[in-house]
């Protein structure tokens, strides 16, 4: 859960959720980790839409991290009914990540299979 790897990380979805700024997003898809352009081009409305909605997103991205450091600490300390109940949290936190994604994903639009060109 190291935000700054986003940048070396080849995936576009991580790289929309995750760039500052859409100069940022675009960047990345320049000059990505594997050096080169792979991403098709058709499919850049996507990314635009997945970084449109990154803020809520990295909200719950936040609540999941906390309650996974809380469990985290827990754990360390050997505390069972503190670990227990920061799980639990945790657990709820991923389930509603998962939700917001599921959400999210079910409203981006598909990209035009006729325009689909490889930079």
């Amino acid at each position: 859960m190291n935000r700054e790897q986003w940048a070396v990380h080849p995936d576009p979805t991580a790289a929309a959720l995750m760039a500052k700024d859409y100069r940022d997003l675009m960047m990345w898809m320049i000059d990505n980790p594997r050096g080169q352009a792979f991403y098709p081009v058709s499919n850049y409305p996507q990314l635009a839409q997945i970084f449109s909605f990154r803020n809520e997103v990295l909200a719950d991205i936040d609540d999941m991290e906390t309650a996974f450091n809380k469990t985290k600490e827990a754990y360390t300390a050997g505390d069972a009914e503190a670990f227990s109940q920061s799980m639990q949290l945790f657990e709820r936190e991923v389930r509603r990540l998962a939700d917001v994604m599921e959400e999210k994903r079910a409203q981006l639009n598909p990209p035009d299979p006729k325009q689909s060109i490889l930079v």
